[in-house]
Order: structure tokens, then C-alpha cells, then sequence
């Protein structure tokens, strides 16, 4: 059976939070607020990454998935993301409490924030060139 989390116990905040097309916000219980993030490095192998949202002392961030296929692209990176915080969503409401493993990412990798920070912004200007491209294409 599903434990719901007890009145006492702060929840996840219900749906994460949009903050652009390559990241989304959630509420871990009782621990903060998390974003997850999309990037590509320049190699053009994107990733998934867990990192701390609004905290100033954070050095690192999770990797969730290195996504290394030759057909891996935005696409494949934007939906393993959004399943992945649905996942996280769930865990931290209680609803995967019966899982023999019910957190989603229980031994990730660390990686340094200034690598995360530095290939989501390559990934913000693929984004933005891609985006520029379908609206010339429109005109």
C-alpha cells in the first residue's frame, strides 16, 4: 500500500515548475528546491542533470543520465528529463513508497556545477539557433 506522507511532513509541492524549455523546478521533502536540467557537451552528447536550485554554496549537481547514442538528441533529453522529475515528483508525495527501490536516482554520480552550468548554456544557444531557424524557415 501507498504510505501518504503525514501531515508533519512537508510533501513535494505538487507539479514542478517551468522555467524554460531545458528546465523544470521541484520541492523535495523537506530538503529544497531542485531543478532538473538538460544539456549537451561539446562533443554534442546531451545530458540529464539533478542540480540544487537557488543554493549558493552547491559545487556539484547529479548526473541522471548520459544520454550517448548516435540518435540521442534534444528530443531523447527532454522526455528522459520530464520522466525522470515525474519519478522524483512521486517519490518525494510518498506514491513510490512501495517500490523495493523508491528513489529514482539512489547513487548518481557528482559532477562539478560550473561543467553543468557551461553545457546548459551551449544547450540554451542550440535551442535558440534551432528555434531562430524554424521561424526563418516560416517567413
Amino acid at each position: 500500500m501507498t504510505r501518504r506522507p503525514s501531515s508533519d511532513t512537508p510533501a513535494a509541492t505538487g507539479p514542478a515548475r517551468r522555467v524554460s524549455l531545458l528546465s523544470r523546478l521541484y520541492t523535495r521533502r523537506g530538503r529544497g528546491t531542485r531543478a532538473v536540467l538538460v544539456a549537451v557537451d561539446q562533443a554534442d552528447v546531451w545530458f540529464v542533470y539533478d542540480v540544487p536550485a537557488g543554493s549558493p554554496r552547491a559545487k556539484t549537481g547529479l548526473l541522471v543520465e548520459r544520454l550517448g547514442g548516435f540518435d540521442d538528441r534534444l528530443d531523447s533529453a527532454l522526455a528522459l528529463a520530464a520522466d525522470y522529475l515525474a519519478c522524483q515528483t512521486e517519490f518525494h508525495s510518498g506514491a513510490r513508497d512501495e517500490f523495493t527501490c523508491p528513489d529514482p536516482l539512489p547513487k548518481a554520480s557528482r559532477v562539478q556545477l560550473t561543467v553543468i552550468r557551461a553545457d546548459a548554456a551551449r544547450a540554451q544557444r542550440i535551442v535558440r539557433n534551432q528555434q531562430q531557424q524554424q521561424h526563418q524557415a516560416a517567413a
